[in-house]
């Protein structure tokens, strides 16, 4: 499996005007990711709260970005989600994602999203680097 960038990801693609476009910033030394990010009205679930799918597709991103920090594009394998707090559209929100630890095409991460220091969600990860098709 070739994995390639169309630029249309919901959570990072800049050609998706649908989409958040957020930008990830990356330390590839301790394999972590950041960003912050303020979600819009218009990915309400019930009236006052962002779905939660759609934060776990933060997390999920905030993952993937880590995880790819050692060069290497991956794909989740598997996400548990803890959901702590209600995430409210329009606030100033920090999305963080580390690598854990790696094992040969595994790479096991995890992720937080906060508001002001207090935790609204957070996940844990397995990511894998797929084969090159040959």
């Amino acid at each position: 499996m070739q994995l390639v960038d169309s630029g249309k990801c919901i959570v990072c693609g800049k050609k998706n005007p649908h989409g958040l476009q957020l930008t990830l910033s990356v330390d590839r030394e301790r394999l972590t990711a950041y960003t912050t990010v303020t979600i819009p009205e218009r990915f309400l679930g019930w009236e006052q709260f962002i779905h939660g799918g759609v934060v776990s597709m933060l997390l999920d991103e905030a993952m993937a970005y880590a995880a790819m920090a050692s060069g290497r594009y991956c794909v989740t394998a598997e996400m548990k989600v803890r959901f702590k707090k209600p995430v409210l559209p329009g606030v100033a929100l920090d999305l963080f994602g580390e690598v854990t630890s790696v094992k040969g095409r595994i790479v096991e991460t995890r992720a937080v999203l906060k508001e002001n220091g207090t935790v609204l969600a957070e996940a844990e990860g397995r990511m894998v680097v797929p084969h090159e098709e040959k």
